[in-house]
């Protein structure tokens, strides 16, 4: 279910509808009803074709997703614990 706001163009016919009727009691009950149907559809919408796993690292990284309609959830992997950064200041390595 999507429940992010979605904005459309819409027009709608501005075509009247008339009711005749008589009073002839002093309790009225009018009874009206629409036939209009509002279908939403996500058929125009292109579907996101990248990866939905990530892991961090150094780099930025980007989910090309924008205008897209995602199917799964993104799931970001924690940094492994096994990782360490390997640094190095002109005299010596760190690993951090």
């Amino acid at each position: 279910m999507i429940e992010l706001p979605i904005y459309v163009e819409i027009s709608l016919d501005k075509s009247k509808t008339e009711f005749f009727f008589d009073i002839e009691q002093d309790v009225h009950e009018i009874g009206l009803h629409c036939d209009t149907v509002i279908e939403a559809s996500s058929r125009h919408i292109p579907k996101y074709e990248g990866e939905y796993e990530v892991t961090p690292g150094d780099d930025e990284v980007i989910l090309e997703t924008k205008d897209l309609m995602m199917l799964e959830n993104v799931t970001i992997n924690p940094i492994p614990s096994n990782y360490g950064k390997i640094g190095w200041n002109g005299a010596y390595l760190t690993v951090t």
